[in-house]
């Protein structure tokens, strides 16, 4: 090999290891931009060690605000280890009020405390963090209380399972706690709950930490068992806590049921709660119990190809609800008026046609929606956290049956079938019932009027009162009235596809036009009228007979009277002659 060759080679070796040099550059490049989401996906075999690192307490952290993790990034609850054998990774943040009381010693001793409780009452169920919460996502209690969802974008929970909200404050001479918790699987934020007040500053922990047992709403998978029927699998059921009270499942205790719509890769995209279900432990077996569903739509929540359904808990409830009725519409119009009654008995099926079937048991209380549609129902109607049974009525008419817990959220919507063409129709038909009720009480007046003036023999004023009933409305024109009311509105009702609407007008305009048939027959007004005629030949022939009568009587008197003339004048003697 000559140098010109030698040069050639050694510059082709040259380009070849820079070739080499610039793939491995490409490569390091793309591994350093996929780790982050790598490291971001939820692992649930994972060590506790990955997490975010916490601020220090009392200092102000600069964190630009994060937006919300991908719903591909949301793990399945049930990826690779079973989801009863998974600790809960919790995370604590407590704010305390600025304040001479509360100085930085005071604070990280009350933080020791909440850790150390919350070790000694869960053990391995929980693994828990506390940090003192520097203002990332709520900076005192007003703050806390006006909390929203959409607000915990910032917090940045990955991999934390459970975020606990704390606030300390002052209140008159006593130390104030209240608090909130956020589900990360379900993005559910719970009710603002306060804890026991306390006057001795020692005492502060403890009630944080029974606060925080307030706020815990276990989590748990839906399964099928085998007899068929539901059961729960809670996170962490496994795990055996110290404190036999913070155990995920217990007899009586009720959860919330939310759908995970997963991807391809089984993680989850969306959740959806189920409205108006509940699902209440029966008998529990460590992690597994079963459970009976109650609700008030025709669902089943069996898990499904890509569907899986999880439960969340309901703890302590607040005072109670608010709950606002709504027409299931664009216009969303408050429903006013509408009266909804509470009862503990379940409900029955409604028919095909959407008939109203009264309860069994008497209600415990009736309510009636104010002018914004809105109703409050008290906590304290359902002592034990169990359903209770909500019947909604638009006067006769039932819109909705469903279950409910109230206290589970401060304020609460339920949609109902906008009733409004119903309600129209109704007040038309009212309107033709009104003239029909009468209509039938003045032909009933003048049929009595002239049967009594045809008793009387007062023929005249008889034929003048069946003159006047023959002029009073027919049952052909309330039929026409009816059917300009039904045909628009069956029409508007089958345009909206409203099949119970439909009915219900069809079912109303169907009994008024038998009233109709029934209190306007023509057939009753001809007896009436055949009936007169006949009373008036009967007074006429009555009086022939009389007349006939009387002449006769006559007559036999007279006869008499001839007779004995006749025969008187037949006895007088001829005068005779007298001869002179």
């Amino acid at each position: 090999m000559n140098a010109h060759e030698r040069r050639s080679f050694v510059a082709l070796l040259s380009d070849a290891l820079a070739g080499i040099g610039r793939a491995l550059a490409v490569l390091c490049l793309l591994v350093f931009e996929f780790a982050p989401a790598t490291s971001a996906a939820f692992d649930e075999s994972g060590p506790a060690e990955r997490r975010a690192p916490r601020a220090e307490s009392g200092h102000e952290a600069a964190v630009a605000p994060a937006s919300e993790p991908s719903p591909a990034k949301v793990p399945s609850p049930a990826d690779q280890m079973p989801i009863d054998r998974q600790p809960y990774r919790v995370h604590v943040r407590v704010v305390f009020e600025n304040a001479p009381q509360f100085d930085a010693q005071f604070r990280r001793s009350i933080l020791d405390g909440v850790r150390d409780g919350i070790e000694r009452c869960a053990g391995p169920f929980w693994q828990a963090e506390v940090d003192e919460e520097t203002g990332t996502i709520f900076s005192g209690f007003a703050a806390l209380k006006r909390l929203r969802p959409e607000a915990m974008g910032r917090a940045g929970l990955a991999d934390v399972h459970k975020l606990f909200l704390l606030s300390v404050q002052l209140s008159g001479g006593s130390f104030a706690v209240a608090g909130r918790e956020w589900d990360t699987l379900t993005s559910q934020l719970g009710p603002l709950i306060f804890g026991d007040a306390s006057y001795d500053r020692r005492e502060i922990a403890d009630r944080c930490v029974s606060l925080v047992y307030d706020l815990f709403r276990p989590i748990a998978v839906v399964e099928l068992s085998p007899s068929g029927s539901l059961a729960l699998r809670a996170r962490g059921g496994d795990f055996v806590a110290p404190d036999a009270g913070w155990r995920p499942l217990t007899p009586g205790s009720a959860f919330e049921p939310f759908l995970c719509f997963l991807n391809n890769e089984r993680a989850i995209e969306r959740i959806q709660r189920v409205p108006w279900t509940y699902l209440v432990v029966d008998e529990v077996e460590r992690g597994l119990a079963g459970c009976t569903m109650t609700s008030g739509l025709r669902t089943s929540l069996a898990p499904r190809r890509r569907v899986q359904t999880v439960a969340l808990g309901i703890n302590r409830r607040t005072r109670g609800t608010e709950l606002t009725l709504v027409a299931r519409s664009a216009s969303r119009r408050p429903l006013a008026g509408v009266e909804v009654e509470i009862a503990a008995a379940p409900a029955p099926q409604l028919d095909p046609e959407g008939q109203d079937e009264r309860h069994e048991s008497e209600p415990i209380q009736r309510l009636v929606a104010d002018r914004q549609g809105a109703v409050a129902v008290s906590a304290g109607l359902a002592p034990d956290g169990e359903p209770l049974w909500l019947t909604v009525r638009s006067g006769q008419a039932l819109l909705a049956r469903v279950p409910f817990v109230p206290g589970v959220r401060s304020a609460d919507l339920l949609e109902l079938p906008d009733d409004t063409l119903r309600l129209e129709t109704e007040g038309s038909v009212a309107f033709l019932q009104a003239e029909l009720v009468d209509t039938v009480a003045r032909r009933a007046v003048l049929v009595s009027l002239a049967k009594a003036r045809a008793k009387a023999n007062e023929w005249e004023a008889a034929a003048a009162l069946l003159k006047e009933l023959d002029q009073m409305p027919k049952a052909s024109r309330f039929a026409a009235e009816l059917n300009a009311i039904r045909l628009p509105a069956l029409k508007s009702a089958r345009a909206r596809r409203d099949r119970t609407t439909e009915v219900r007008i069809q079912k109303l305009c169907d009994e008024t036009l038998e009233l109709v048939t029934t209190y306007l027959d023509e057939e009753k007004i001809k007896e009436v009228r055949d009936d007169i005629a006949e009373m008036r030949q009967l007074a006429e022939d009555e009086a022939a007979a009389q007349a006939k009568a009387k002449q006769a009587a006559r007559d036999s008197e007279e006869k008499p009277a001839a007779k004995k003339k006749r025969k008187k004048k037949s006895a007088t003697p001829a005068p005779q002659r007298i001869g002179f």
